[in-house]
C-alpha cells in the first residue's frame, strides 16, 4: 500500500537551533516510515538531512524571489501527487499552499499552538485558521479556545501534543554552593523576562546563596543587563543568551529551580523539558502549563497576574529545596513519560488519516 504524500511547509532548517524547530525534524524523520513526507525549508544555513524523508531548501531568502520559488515548489509537488500540505505557523506559505489547492485541488493543514486570551489583531492569521481544512494545535484546551474566540464551532482541529525525549539518570551537577535558578525563554515582555527584576531583587534579598541563570536572547536583553548590572558584576545573575540544545540541557542538569513568568503561552515546551530532568518549576498559569503538570505541582503553578505570590514561593521552595526535589523528581519524570517522542509520531501520522 502506498503511503500517504505529505508536503510540508516549514520555517528553518537548523539543527542547531534554539527555537522548537529542531523537535520537529525527529518527528519528521520517523513519521516518514509511515508516510511518503517532503520537506520544503523556507530558510536554512545547511544541507536538509531528514532521514527517510525528502527535503529541500529554498535558494533565495530575497523575500518576492523566496515566495516566487516557494509557489514554483508547491505547484511542482502538487503535480507530483502530493495532495496534503501542512504548513508550520508560516503565513505566506499558507497563503500560497492555499492558492494551489483552490486550482488544482487539495487540502491545507495549518499548525497553530497559542492559547490567546482574545482575538488575535492579525487578520491574516485569523483567516488562515478559518480557511485551513484542518487546524493542528497541541492541547485540546487550546483548540477549545480557538473555538471560542474566533467562533470555529464546526471546524476540523486535530491534537499533537508537545514531546520531549527521555533523558538518561545523570548525577546532579553541582557546581558551587549557590543554587541555580534557570529561566529559559525569549527576552520579550510577552515571554515575562520585564518581571525578572522584580523577581531577583525579592528573592536575591532572601536567598543570599543564591543565583539566576537566563538563557535566551531578545528584544529585552539589553534592557536586562542594564537593569540586573550590579547582580551581574557579582555573579549572582549569568545572562547566557542563545545556546544550542545540546547546551540548553546542560543548563537544565546544573540547575535548582526553573521559573516561568510568561503572561502568554500555548503549550510551553520548556515544561515538559523541566519535567524530564525532574527540575522543579515555579511556573504562571498560562495556556495549557495547569494541564500538563502533575499535582503536586499545582501550588507552584501561579495565576499571571500575582507577582508577588510568585516569588514568594520561589522562596518557599529555596526554604524547603531538598525535601521538595526529592518528592517532586520522581514525579516530573514519570510524568513526562506522557509526551514522549514515540507518542508525538503516532499524534502526527494519525491527523492525516481520514
Amino acid at each position: 500500500m502506498a503511503k500517504p504524500k505529505i508536503a510540508i511547509i516549514f520555517p528553518e532548517y537548523n539543527p542547531d537551533g534554539h527555537t522548537h524547530f529542531p523537535y520537529w525534524y525527529k518527528v519528521f524523520a520517523l513519521a516518514s516510515k509511515k508516510l511518503d513526507l517532503f520537506i520544503l525549508f523556507e530558510s536554512g544555513k545547511k544541507q536538509a538531512k531528514i532521514a527517510n524523508a525528502k527535503s529541500k531548501i529554498q535558494n533565495w531568502q530575497n523575500k518576492p524571489i523566496n515566495l516566487l520559488e516557494r509557489l514554483y515548489y508547491l505547484v511542482s509537488l502538487r503535480l507530483q501527487g502530493y495532495k496534503v500540505f501542512y504548513v508550520h505557523y508560516s503565513l505566506f506559505g499558507f497563503l500560497l499552499a492555499r492558492l494551489v489547492t483552490w486550482i488544482l485541488g487539495g487540502k491545507v493543514y495549518l499548525w497553530d499552538c497559542e492559547y490567546y486570551s482574545q482575538k488575535p489583531s492579525n487578520v491574516f492569521l485569523i483567516w488562515a485558521i478559518k480557511t485551513c481544512d484542518s487546524l493542528v494545535t497541541g492541547h485540546e484546551k487550546i483548540a477549545k479556545q480557538y473555538r471560542k474566540i474566533l467562533e470555529l464551532k464546526n471546524k476540523d482541529i486535530k491534537i499533537v501534543p508537545n514531546w520531549v525525549e527521555e533523558k538518561p539518570e545523570t548525577k546532579k551537577l553541582q557546581t558551587n554552593k549557590l543554587r541555580n535558578i534557570l529561566f529559559v525563554h525569549h527576552l520579550s515582555p510577552r515571554k515575562g523576562s520585564r518581571l525578572l527584576p522584580e523577581i531577583i531583587n525579592k528573592v536575591l534579598a532572601q536567598s543570599k546563596k543564591t543565583k539566576f541563570t537566563i538563557v535566551g536572547d531578545g528584544p529585552d536583553k539589553a534592557w536586562l543587563k542594564q537593569k540586573l548590572a550590579p547582580y551581574i558584576e557579582n555573579g549572582q545573575v549569568i545572562i547566557k543568551g542563545n545556546l544550542p540544545r545540546s547546551q540548553v540541557n546542560h543548563e537544565f542538569e546544573k540547575a535548582d529551580l526553573l521559573i516561568m513568568p510568561s503572561l502568554s503561552e500555548g503549550f510551553p515546551r520548556v515544561i515538559l523539558e523541566a519535567q524530564s530532568f525532574g527540575l522543579p518549576y515555579v511556573a504562571f498559569d498560562v495556556g495549557c502549563v495547569a494541564e500538563i503538570s502533575p499535582m503536586a505541582e499545582s501550588k507552584y503553578i501561579i495565576d499571571n497576574k500575582n507577582i508577588k505570590l510568585f516569588y514568594q514561593k520561589i522562596i518557599n521552595f529555596l526554604d524547603n529545596q531538598k525535601k521538595e526535589t526529592q518528592k517532586l523528581e520522581p514525579i516530573l519524570k514519570k510524568q513526562s513519560k506522557q509526551y514522549s517522542l514515540k507518542l508525538a509520531v503516532k499524534n502526527f501520522v494519525n491527523i492525516f488519516k481520514d
